[in-house]
């Protein structure tokens, strides 16, 4: 059976598998050395690339995560509460940090 590709919209989804659309990561590796490699590959390996990149991120920087999840039900790390800023203040969420965080750590990844 295949994996949906099921975007985690803020609410803490329990079947959520990724953090961003294709839209989202098309535009964000455009400004990137990777947009050749990326535009290669077709609409269902991408899905399958945000995937696999958000299960990655997730059980590698698990235990290094800020605050609370924002459900105890849902499937992601992200969202998340009681986060943050330097200057104390709470990221709403912090839900659209996380997104460009993790959108980074994806085109590093690839190198």
């Amino acid at each position: 059976m295949a994996i949906q590709f099921i975007i985690e919209d803020g609410t803490g989804l329990d079947d959520a598998t990724a953090y961003v659309d294709l839209t989202v990561a098309d535009q964000y590796l455009e400004n990137s050395d990777r947009k050749t490699a990326w535009r290669a590959f077709s609409s269902k390996e991408r899905q399958a690339a945000l995937i696999q990149g958000a299960d990655y991120i997730d059980q590698t920087f698990r235990r290094r995560y800020k605050g609370q999840r924002f459900s105890s039900d849902q499937r992601l790390e992200w969202p998340r509460i009681e986060v943050f800023d330097e200057l104390g203040a709470e990221y709403p969420a912090a839900v659209e940090e996380g997104v460009r965080a993790r959108l980074s750590m994806l085109r590093r990844l690839g190198d």
